[in-house]
């Protein structure tokens, strides 16, 4: 019988973690050990078996132990190795979880069942994804009326799309985007450039720009590809970008370097319903995920967590 076991960070064996993660059917960026190492140093994990099934524990100490679901990292939960079928569920990973985590508040991953049987509060996060595999045409037949109108907008600007690299990306957001994400710090950016430049190292990043005519950069995006997946990880335009539709011409360029491809775009979010607006506007599709939070904290502590 393969039981799941909780794992301190010490114990894990990387190699045979990340062959989990490769082979998973549901495989993404964020659960590779190499990223969690530098989202969520020193977290800990649940694994079932002989690395059958792993679920990474991103893992802070304060005046109590949490887990949480770190910056840049959307989804995680449970990942299911190649060939095995996975009979335990999100119930008895949980309930694996050592007491002394006294509040739990992390992502699963959109092919995880979010039923679980625990004392645990529930939510609904939205993704949206866009399928490639058909002809850019067939795909633009798919935008809503509200995108169509805004990239042949667009189109009219003499833009152009141009490979950058990520500490542009990086540094382009902070300029232009950093004070719509207050809770995010210098730290927090300086973490995302160490993850995309490894990412980068490995293989799976592209980063894009778009610029008028006059060689200005109005939009720039930093996305994975890993296997059939490519994640628009971070992203934003300037004043002059959003005049111009700049973003809209980036994503239509985009789908239209990848169409009829095995790939699927995953824009990552959002709870925003304008930015959701956004998103599907491409054919993208609803697909959520949830989030489980359990507050285990003594009273009247548990009450600074509602």
């Amino acid at each position: 019988m393969n039981l799941i076991r909780f794992f301190k960070y010490e114990e894990i064996d990387k190699t045979k973690w990340d062959e989990c993660i490769k082979n998973a059917n549901n495989s993404l960026v964020y659960g590779y050990s190499w990223y969690l190492d530098i989202a969520a140093p020193d977290w800990n994990a649940l694994v079932l078996g002989d690395y059958h099934a792993v679920m990474p524990l991103p893992t802070l100490k304060k005046f109590y132990t949490l887990a949480y679901q770190p910056f840049f990292t959307q989804q995680l939960g449970i990942f299911i190795g190649a060939g095995y079928e996975l009979q335990a569920g999100i119930t008895e990973f949980f309930e694996t979880i050592p007491q002394n985590y006294k509040y739990i508040n992390v992502c699963l991953n959109e092919k995880n069942d979010s039923g679980a049987k625990v004392n645990f509060e529930l939510k609904r996060r939205n993704n949206y994804l866009l399928y490639l595999h058909q002809t850019y045409e067939q795909l633009f037949k798919g935008f809503s009326d509200h995108n169509k109108r805004n990239i042949n907008k667009s189109k009219n600007n003499n833009l152009r799309v141009s490979e950058t690299n990520h500490e542009h990306v990086v540094k382009f957001y902070i300029e232009n985007k950093a004070n719509d994400t207050a809770k995010v710090s210098i730290a927090d950016y300086d973490r995302l450039n160490k993850l995309l430049d490894e990412a980068n190292k490995r293989g799976l990043l592209t980063c894009k720009q778009v610029k008028d005519d006059e060689g200005n950069c109005l939009a720039c995006v930093a996305l994975y590809v890993h296997q059939n997946r490519m994640i628009y990880q971070i992203g934003a335009s300037n004043n002059l970008g959003r005049d111009l539709r700049a973003m809209y011409f980036l994503f239509d360029r985009l789908i239209d370097e990848y169409s009829e491809q095995s790939i699927v775009l995953d824009f990552e979010g959002s709870d925003i319903e304008g930015v959701g607006r956004f998103f599907s506007g491409f054919g993208a599709l609803l697909v959520p995920y949830h989030r489980l939070i359990a507050n285990r904290l003594p009273w009247p502590i548990n009450l600074l967590k509602k």
